[in-house]
């Protein structure tokens, strides 16, 4: 299958091939099991799959060639460490699902809620800031 579907061939109710963005979670884990924080890693993949399931599992898939058991050379606190995928939080469906995705289109979202507006301009600047994930 080519990795874009070429629509005009198809036959009316025939599967059509859309275009998901997946939200991976890893987590950063010392060796040693003994760390007192948890950083997260949330990756986005674009996924092209027939269904939202078949993407999740797609996703899961990908997701898995990122995690690393400790090769040897990541550290967290100056002790060994891994990358662990800890799951697939969510898959959405690009915005137009039988094109490519091209340059400016949405391709996923989060929807998070802040204390104030001051705390949501700090978050918009990249600044440290308690927020609330909404999905």
């Amino acid at each position: 299958m080519s990795p874009v579907a070429d629509f005009s061939r198809l036959a009316p109710g025939e599967l059509r091939v859309r275009w998901f963005a997946a939200h991976a979670v890893m987590l950063l884990k010392a060796k040693d099991g003994l760390q007192d924080r948890f950083p997260l890693l949330e990756n986005v993949f674009l996924i092209h799959a027939e269904s939202p399931k078949a993407a999740w599992d797609k996703a899961w898939l990908r997701a898995s060639e990122d995690q690393d058991y400790g090769s040897g050379t990541l550290t967290f606190d100056d002790k060994p460490a891994m990358w662990i995928v800890l799951g697939i939080r969510k898959v959405v469906e690009c915005d137009i699902p039988e094109e490519r995705p091209d340059h400016g289109r949405e391709v996923t979202y989060t929807t998070l809620t802040a204390a104030s507006e001051e705390d949501a301009k700090r978050f918009a600047k990249g600044d440290p800031v308690t927020i609330h994930l909404e999905d």
